[in-house]
């Protein structure tokens, strides 16, 4: 009897493989919450597929092989998925022999496992290696990282002594291009290289560890790259334009229009990615951004607890029943019934920081109404409520700074309108205050004018949650 595998990820760990995909770069992080993680013991480890229509992207994985994975290794798993997705791999997949496709499928992941460790800071040694139970079938473990492509395992020559003339006793360097790499492999009499009959690929003696099918579906790719064109800045796509354009694959149908155009395929990022000249120096974010953040993430985690993941977007009716996908479709009635996430917004009134308050001010009312209650503050020893209009807003107050007059200011609030302690509290200030001791200092975030701490709550420092207005824009 076949034993019944289960796994599963839940809000927590969706939103911390979120935030360690934006360590290693944004695109990781955009390409997470755009698809959808499932589980399924079709497939022997991992893979991506699209529905039917091309829309819809599922990171899909085999429940023993996720298990068996540490929290490291399933990063690195699932940004191999992605950047074969990035790279446009599944061009090289179309129309490939049976015979070929171990080749295909090797020279592949030596590309991207490389890259990842070369380019996006993964550590090769700390990859969990499989056992050999955990192999997909027919495969055998090599090595101290069974399963694993990289150039010094699949480039053997203890394993393939008819490489070492090719090679010249070495092993080749590990950033070079799929096309490098597909013809340095052995020629195996019979084999058929690509759609052609070079015969190369045979008796490599490993495979690549993920399931590359899903890949084909380059129109889908090709509309979900388009959006993330849109979507990322050209600073955080400028990171990119070397990589893909060595690495990114284009698809080009041979002149005999067959439509077999696998092993014509060209580099280049064709109609998929585009880049605009960015200068050499680097420019500074806007401080904003880290208020848009935290509102994406609140909105998606509002939306799972109300179940929104059951609202499916028309777009992914045809997927199965048992998949769901979050939508953006709005939910207001949910929210009304919910109760919105309550923020406070709170400006210093000294003069280091009169001069951030309209943006500060565009800033809290930048948050959609439909889903969040904002509440804009000023203070000096005493706090002072500003109506959030559309119109002129000034600061009122003025004098010396208190910190613990925010957090007197929301328990006597709570206590009056019996409501929840707010979800976040922003703090702009240039720090110069008193001691504060919040309820719940993980909801509050501060911008500093300065570098001065003495008054900042340990908890919210040790969370990250102190930002210097000089590192912005």
């Amino acid at each position: 009897m076949t034993e019944t595998v289960t796994a599963k990820i839940d809000n927590d760990e969706f939103f911390a493989i979120a935030d360690s995909l934006q360590d290693k770069h944004v695109i990781f992080h955009k390409f997470w919450e755009m698809g959808k993680p499932g589980f399924s013991d079709k497939i022997p480890t991992a893979g991506v597929i699209f529905n039917k229509e091309g829309e819809g992207m599922i990171f899909e994985f085999n429940p023993k092989f996720w298990n068996y994975l540490d929290d490291y290794s399933r990063r690195f798993v699932i940004c191999h998925e992605m950047l074969h997705l990035i790279l446009n791999h599944g061009v090289r997949m179309k129309g490939v022999r049976k015979s070929n496709r171990q080749a295909v499928n090797v020279c592949l992941d030596i590309v991207v496992n490389h890259l990842l460790v070369n380019k996006f800071g993964f550590n090769r040694h700390k990859i969990k290696g499989f056992e050999k139970d955990m192999l997909p079938e027919g495969a055998e473990p090599h090595g101290d990282y069974r399963d694993f492509c990289w150039v010094d395992t699949v480039f053997d020559p203890k394993r393939h002594p008819e490489m070492l003339e090719t090679l010249k006793g070495r092993i080749p360097p590990d950033n070079k291009s799929f096309e490098y790499y597909y013809n340095l492999l052995p020629i195996t009499p019979g084999g058929g290289g690509g759609e052609g009959d070079s015969g190369e690929g045979q008796g490599l003696g490993s495979d690549s560890f993920d399931d590359h099918d899903g890949l084909k579906d380059t129109e889908a790719l090709k509309e979900i790259i388009e959006e993330l064109n849109e979507d990322m800045t050209e600073e955080e796509k400028s990171d990119l334009e070397d990589m893909i354009d060595e690495h990114f694959q284009e698809e080009k149908l041979p002149k005999d229009g067959s439509g077999q155009g696998d092993q014509t395929a060209g580099v280049g990022a064709g109609g998929f990615w585009s880049f605009s000249k960015v200068d050499n120096v680097p420019t500074k974010k806007k401080w904003e951004t880290i208020i848009k953040k935290w509102m994406l993430k609140e909105v998606k985690f509002a939306s799972r607890d109300l179940e929104q993941w059951v609202r499916i977007n028309r777009r992914f009716t045809i997927l199965p029943n048992d998949f769901f996908l979050p939508t953006e479709m709005e939910v207001e009635d949910l929210y009304e019934e919910e109760g919105k996430i309550k923020v406070w917004f709170v400006i210093d009134n000294s003069g280091s920081c009169s001069h951030l308050f309209d943006r500060f001010a565009h800033a809290a009312a930048s948050l959609p109404s439909d889903k969040f209650e904002v509440r804009l503050w000023c203070f000096d020893t005493m706090m002072h409520e500003v109506v959030i209009t559309k119109g002129n807003m000034k600061a009122l107050g003025g004098g010396g700074t208190a910190f613990d007059c925010i957090e007197s200011t929301i328990q006597r609030v709570i206590k009056k309108e019996k409501c929840e302690y707010p979800k976040a509290v922003w703090v702009l200030t240039d720090s110069y205050g008193n001691h504060v001791n919040p309820q719940y200092p993980k909801h509050w975030f501060w911008f500093l004018t300065t570098n001065y701490m003495e008054y900042i709550p340990k908890e919210c420092i040790d969370a990250k949650q102190v930002y210097d207005l000089r590192d912005f824009e």
